[in-house]
């Protein structure tokens, strides 16, 4: 208010979002996030905020996807999740991907959550053990993924592991054995090996100013910026009221967007495609 803004480009996190979407909701303030990806976000309550909206896709959307991904692409027949119950997002993904698990007929032997500051998750781990699931499922950011991978590997499990975008970063953890997770894989909206467009060439110029890969949060937060843009473009005006219904009817293409084209849905969730990243070799291979 005291700095007359005209739009909030983030927050990153689901947690600081919430807040954030209830405090601007007063004034109507324009929000996009690149991440945050709580389904609550852009809820106030059972109504959707004229304000709130993000880039990335929302929690129930990833998780249905992963749940027929991994019946129809890895034919998974007995899967474990292992999900952080401190984590909206974390949650969030577990349980739309345990909803449509049931649908393809996929039997989840195991369903427990751990607290954000676990470090031993051993008894866990002989649940999982004892589980024999076809894959194990682990819906949390990279850091808590590394740690849990590392004594799942320890302990024995050589079982195929994935997750959701919160994945994007796990290689380059501090200490991390990549070798933990070769055949591995998650979801992300965001091509970094694309051959050409809007991906191509950010990764290119990134590479270039700062000499590593961009993440996926990276292109979510650069699109961000360009799709706030072009709504106030569109409303040929900063006022939020015509800046929040320009951004509802917004429609990015593909040749405009880092991760990807996309239009609104009435809860302002965009619907795009999503891309399975495999680790092999060390390296993300999109596609593969």
């Amino acid at each position: 208010n005291d700095d007359k803004v005209t739009a909030v480009l983030g927050p990153v996190t689901t947690g600081s979002a919430l807040s954030v979407a209830s405090a601007a909701s007063k004034n109507n303030t324009p929000i996009l996030s690149p991440s945050a990806t709580g389904d609550k976000f852009t809820l106030n309550g059972s109504k959707v905020y004229s304000n709130v909206f993000r880039i990335c896709t929302n929690d129930s959307y990833a998780g249905t996807y992963l749940g027929k991904v991994t019946k129809e692409t890895y034919n998974y027949k007995n899967v474990a999740v292992l999900y952080n119950k401190e984590s909206d997002y974390s949650t969030g993904v577990a349980a739309a991907y345990k909803d449509e698990a049931k649908k393809q007929g996929i039997n989840v032997s195991f369903y427990e959550a751990y607290n954000a500051n676990t470090k031993d998750f051993s008894t866990f781990i002989s649940k999982i053990k004892q589980a024999n699931p076809d894959a194990v499922f682990l819906p949390d950011y990279y850091e808590s993924v590394v740690s849990i991978t590392k004594q799942l590997r320890d302990a024995g499990v050589k079982t195929p592991l994935f997750g959701a975008d919160g994945w994007d970063g796990v290689l380059g953890v501090k200490g991390v054995n990549a070798a933990d997770f070769e055949n591995c894989f998650f979801t992300s909206g965001y091509n970094k090996d694309a051959t050409s467009g809007p991906a191509y060439e950010f990764v290119k110029e990134y590479t270039k100013e700062y000499g590593s890969t961009p993440s996926m949060f990276a292109g979510m937060a650069y699109d961000t910026v360009t799709v706030m843009m072009k709504a106030i473009n569109k409303a040929k005006s900063t006022d939020p009221e015509k800046v929040n219904a320009a951004l509802a009817k917004v429609k990015v293409s593909d040749d405009e967007a880092v991760c990807g084209g996309f239009t609104y849905d009435k809860k302002h969730n965009p619907v795009k495609d999503l891309n399975i990243v495999t680790i092999k070799n060390g390296e993300y291979k999109t596609g593969e």
